[in-house]
Parts: structure tokens; C-alpha cells; sequence
């Protein structure tokens, strides 16, 4: 499956001439057996009895994969409420400025901390645009004291949550030659191993395998190989048993495979065709250990401003964890709590369009990704009435003369909690 998902010519050709295709690969398998992974007529039965064994395993790990991402998802969320509900909102907002199955896929995890300021590797595809290696935090005493302060903060910060960061963004995890003790650092405070995302595995085949050996034994999730080339996947195929990749994610990023390249970043010079969307995974803080710096940041897929897939809230730097205390602290209260009181002046988010084609009961607005519709009257009423001037009271004091008042607010905080009045941050040169 890992060659059908990289090779357009051995998904066109397996039913045209599937034996070349098989031997060109080296691949022993019964075709027919697989024909409902492979062929596109056929589709997968509600039961999967009749399936062959190897077909059966193979629907089940799919399964597996796919509850852990949800379970995973779910944990990013187990956070104190202020935190949790900020973070409920943005999913509201991306839910409706991506694609149902891109947004759905989005973890929006709680904090990410680049180990390294660049990355070696440059893929041409990379949608976070990372520049060219120049700085590499190593695991001396200093960083590894200073690491284990931050986790203790993020932990305090977080709660459970925590667990669901991870170690690199716009960067080669494999750049650090430390970067095995980082992971371990990470599971004693959590008691887990972050995933791990690689496009370096083949530089040295004993080091990566010793990693996954690593994650496996200390509590891991599935980790990720992106592969850039056809040739690229015959070394991975040849150095790693079919044991070894049990667990890993073998990502094809050549063209002519399966995974959907977005226009953020470098991604849209590598493909023409990319659509509009991010990769960027965390509503939390971006965090990097060599420059002692930290965003409160946010997918997002207004490219036109923020062309790497996400937005930054407010940026800083720190000098010890103290001061990262200090800023996550800041963006707490001024940022993540902010109350929906009387106070308040809701503001519909620019990328919402109202249709102007509604029914006097019904409110459609519509984004590039699809349409947001609104039956129920009394809250088609507050969205009208919204101007982006007024506070809460005065929308409320205007509709109580139809509605009853506990009924206005109870579906205001609706709307609310949904995302609809969470505009993206101004662009600026700085964020402070």
C-alpha cells in the first residue's frame, strides 16, 4: 500500500500489466486477494469478514490509527477551561475556513518546541517554509535544565494536555544530534514520546532505527518518514523490514503520490496545483529553544497574510523559564480569557458573506469552504443585529422586546463558543 499511495504508475498499471509492476517493486502478494485496497470499483463492505486475513489487518491498523488521532485530538483539549475553550473556538473558526476532511484532521495541540533554528534538509514542498540550518540546541546541562523547567511550565500551564506536544516544526528533528534525549526528557515529565516526522531517516539507518526502537519501548505514538522520491522509497523498502515500518507513517511527498501538497509556504512553487490549506497542527505556543523565543499562534488559511498556514496572537522572547511564565501568563489573561460579558462588542469574522438570497427564517452565510446555515430564528436575529459597534447589552436590551432575554444570551454564548466572532489577528511586524 505504501508503493500504491507513492507510485502513479504502479496504481495505473496494476491493471493493465500487474505483473511488471509487481516484480518492479519486488512485491510477492496476491493481487486478487487485495484487488478491494487497490481497485477503485470496488468499494469496502460494512463487514470485513469475507476479506482475506492480510486485508482484515491491514483495515484494522487503518482503524487504530485513525481512533488514536481522535483520542489524541481529544487529549489536546483535557486542558483548564480557559485555555480550552479558546482553543474550542479557533477549531469553530478553521472548521469553516478549510475543508471538512482537513479540518476534521487538524490536532490543534497545545505547544510545539523546535529543538533547532532552520532545517538542513529544504524539501521543496515544505508549507512552513523553513529557512536553511544555522543554530542547533544541544542537550548540555544549561538546555537540558532549561527544557525540563519548560516542560514543568507547560505542564502547569496545560494540565493533561501537555502531553500532546511535540519537538519540531520548521525544523529536521534528525538535525540535533541530541534530539533522542530531548525525547526522553519529554516522556519522563509526561510519560509518553511525542510522534516524530522525518525526512532525514535514511541518513543514518542505525540512528533512526534505534529511535523507533526508542519510541516503541517508551510509550509512543506512530512516527512519520516523508518521502520525496520514487528511489527515495526503494532504499526505505530495502533498509526497514515490514516489522520495522509497522508503526511508522510513510508519507509520499514526490509528485505522482497521493498526499495533497497546500499552497502555505514553499508548497504552491512546488506544485501549481496545491490548494489553499495549512499543515500547521497547534492552537498553543510555538516555542524555539536556540532563539529563546515564543507565539501564541493558530491555523489558519488567509494565505494572503499569513502565507505559513497559521496566525501569530503575540510574540516574545525569554531569557529563562520564568519569563516564558510571565508570557504564557500575559496571553492567558488577555488573550485566552477574554469574557463574552455585556461588555463585550461581538464582531462577525470578515471571511463570513452573508447570502443574499436568504429566506426571511433562515441565515446563510458562506466562506470559500462551504456555507454556514442559520434556521433557528433568534439566532438569525442577533447576527442581524450585529454591527460590530454595539456590546452585547445593547444587541440584547434591542431583541428582548420579541425574545425572551435568558433565551438571547444562552444562544449568543452559542455563537460565540462557535467561533464566529473570533477575527484573525492584524499582521504586523512584530506581535507584542
Amino acid at each position: 500500500m505504501a508503493v500504491w499511495y507513492a507510485d502513479k504508475e504502479f496504481r495505473s498499471g496494476l491493471k493493465r500489466d500487474p505483473q511488471t509492476q509487481l516484480e518492479k517493486w519486488k512485491l510477492d502478494v496476491d493481487l486478487e486477494a487485495l484487488r478491494v485496497l487497490w481497485d477503485g470499483s470496488e468499494s469496502l463492505a460494512s463487514s470485513a469478514d469475507q476479506y482475506h486475513p492480510a486485508v482484515r489487518g491491514f483495515l484494522e491498523w487503518q482503524s487504530e490509527f485513525v481512533q488514536l488521532q481522535e483520542r489524541l485530538h481529544n487529549e489536546a483539549g483535557n486542558a483548564p477551561i480557559f485555555y480550552r475553550q479558546w482553543r474550542e473556538r479557533q477549531i469553530g473558526r478553521f472548521m469553516t475556513q478549510n475543508t471538512p476532511s482537513a479540518s476534521k484532521a487538524t490536532g490543534h495541540y497545545p505547544f510545539v518546541i523546535e529543538l533547532t533554528r532552520g532545517c538542513s534538509v529544504g524539501c521543496g514542498y515544505c508549507a512552513l517554509a523553513a529557512p536553511a540550518l544555522d543554530g542547533v540546541a544541544r542537550f548540555n546541562q544549561g538546555n537540558e535544565e532549561l527544557f525540563g523547567s519548560i516542560l514543568v511550565v507547560l505542564s502547569e500551564f496545560f494540565g493533561e494536555a501537555a502531553k500532546t506536544g511535540f519537538l519540531y516544526w520548521a525544523t529536521e528533528p534528525l538535525d540535533n544530534k541530541d534530539y533522542e534525549k530531548f525525547l526522553y526528557a519529554f516522556y519522563e515529565e509526561f510519560g509518553v514520546t511525542p510522534q516524530t516526522t522525518t525526512a532525514a531517516w535514511g541518513r543514518n539507518v542505525r540512528r533512526t532505527k534505534h529511535l523507533l526502537e526508542q519510541s516503541s519501548r517508551c510509550n509512543g505514538v506512530p512516527n512519520r518518514f516523508s518521502i520525496n522520491s520514487l528511489e527515495q522509497l526503494h532504499v526505505c523498502l530495502e533498509k526497514f523490514t515490514a516489522e520495522e515500518l509497522m508503526d511508522v507513517l510513510l508519507v509520499p511527498q514526490m509528485p505522482g503520490g497521493t498526499t495533497v501538497q497546500v499552497a502555505a509556504g514553499r508548497g504552491v512553487k512546488a506544485d501549481p496545483d496545491a490548494v489553499i490549506g495549512t499543515i500547521a497542527c497547534v492552537t498553543g505556543f510555538l516555542i524555539n529553544l536556540v532563539d529563546l523565543s515564543v507565539k501564541l499562534i493558530s491555523p489558519c488559511t488567509d494565505l494572503k497574510n499569513w502565507p505559513l498556514g497559521y496566525c501569530d496572537y503575540r510574540e516574545s522572547s525569554f531569557e529563562d523559564v520564568d519569563e516564558l511564565r510571565e508570557f504564557l501568563e500575559t496571553c492567558e489573561r488577555e488573550i485566552m480569557s477574554v469574557s463574552f460579558d455585556d461588555e463585550f462588542i461581538p464582531k462577525i469574522r470578515d471571511d463570513l458573506t452573508k447570502n443574499p438570497n436568504q429566506l426571511s427564517s433562515e441565515l446563510v452565510f458562506s466562506t470559500e469552504f462551504g456555507e454556514l446555515t442559520f434556521d433557528d430564528e433568534l439566532q438569525a436575529a442577533i447576527l442581524l443585529s450585529i454591527d460590530g459597534y454595539q456590546s452585547v447589552r445593547q444587541v440584547v436590551r434591542r431583541l428582548m422586546k420579541v425574545y425572551d432575554p435568558a433565551m438571547i444570551y444562552f444562544n449568543f454564548r452559542r455563537l460565540y463558543d462557535a467561533g464566529l466572532f473570533e477575527s484573525l489577528p492584524v499582521r504586523t511586524t512584530a506581535h507584542l
